[in-house]
């Protein structure tokens, strides 16, 4: 096989990764905020009392569960950010392979919609981060 064969066929395989790691970060994002919300739903039934806290400082209990609410928030908040700014990074990598294979998937592809995911969920987090807070500082 000529080099220039051989340099082709890397190149369409570095194509194939690039691919395969999108797909695990848009499924990754996916998974963040399905495992956040499985979480904040517990965290949340502790806060607000709708489960039972059977001790003495359950009022204790509670403000700390909202203080975990917060800081949870941002564990996933910053999850997201980093798979988006993955994504990104991919994205960019798959235009630029692009060139050489002759390949058009990446460069040709038009946005339905000028905004992207990352703006949404921003949006969603730091909603919940300012209602954490609020709910923490209702209390003082």
């Amino acid at each position: 096989m000529s080099a220039v064969a051989t340099d082709f066929e890397k190149l369409k395989h570095e194509y194939s990764e690039v691919n395969n790691n999108l797909r695990h970060y848009s499924a990754l994002r996916f998974a963040i905020l399905s495992v956040y919300f499985a979480v904040i739903g517990g965290i949340s039934s502790v806060a607000f009392g709708l489960v039972e806290v059977k001790t003495a400082n359950a009022i204790d209990i509670a403000w700390w569960a909202k203080i975990g609410g917060l800081l949870v928030t941002l564990v996933f908040a910053s999850f997201e950010f980093l798979c988006d700014h993955n994504l990104r990074h991919l994205k960019n990598v798959a235009k630029e392979l692009e060139k050489p294979l002759r390949y058009t998937q990446f460069t040709t592809r038009r946005s339905f919609f000028s905004f992207r995911a990352i703006y949404f969920t921003t949006v969603l987090y730091v909603a919940l981060l300012a209602f954490w807070i609020f709910t923490i500082l209702r209390r003082v």
